[in-house]
């Protein structure tokens, strides 16, 4: 379970702040897992550009007890439309371990999409993909590459809050095969 705290420091500018914890079968409810640093960037909606862009660079800091890499990065690029009623995301998303036996893998690709169409007000349904494709520039065989499908959608609790749910699966023989999500947002 992740607890995340995102806060804007200006209109193109924000901070996120990440706790992790984790369930082990022998263990207590949730234990302590780490924690990440998030700093968002934003293209100014006054540019008038044909996509929305944006950056977000994620600093993990996790214990080895749950990820042998103790700390890793990500770098995501965001590319997103919206026309009408319909959302398109895009985030080809750059990773890599800094420090832990994965460091000599150098950098992976996973990528991820999102196609929402919104149906009225409370309830936007989307279909997702996040995808790993191994270490660069190559990559790992199809048959060793992690390919998920997530039906979902967001449903509007109320003014400020928000609740998305899906249902992942895992399309290729690693990784998980049936994945359930959700994510509470509340807006302050």
């Amino acid at each position: 379970m992740t607890f995340e705290l995102t806060g804007g420091l200006t209109n193109n500018i924000a901070l996120g702040v990440m706790l992790l914890t984790a369930e082990r079968p022998s263990g207590p409810a949730l234990e302590y897992a780490g924690w990440r640093i998030l700093p968002h960037f934003y293209a100014p909606k006054s540019r008038k550009l044909p996509v929305d862009l944006g950056f977000v660079a994620e600093f993990g800091f996790q214990k080895t007890t749950y990820e042998e890499d103790s700390r890793h990065v990500e770098l995501r690029p965001i590319i997103g439309k919206q026309v009408g009623k319909v959302e398109i995301d895009f985030n080809p998303v750059f990773e890599r371990a800094l420090h832990g036996p994965g460091v000599r893998d150098g950098w992976g690709f996973e990528p991820a999409a999102r196609f929402a169409y919104e149906m009225n007000e409370r309830f936007t349904p989307s279909l997702e993909y996040y995808g790993s494709t191994g270490p660069l520039p190559a990559g790992v065989p199809l048959d060793k590459q992690t390919h998920q499908i997530y039906p979902g959608g967001d449903v509007k609790l109320g003014k400020r809050l928000r609740l998305n749910v899906g249902v992942g699966v895992g399309v290729t023989g690693t990784g998980s095969r049936l994945i359930y999500k959700s994510r509470v947002e509340y807006d302050f």
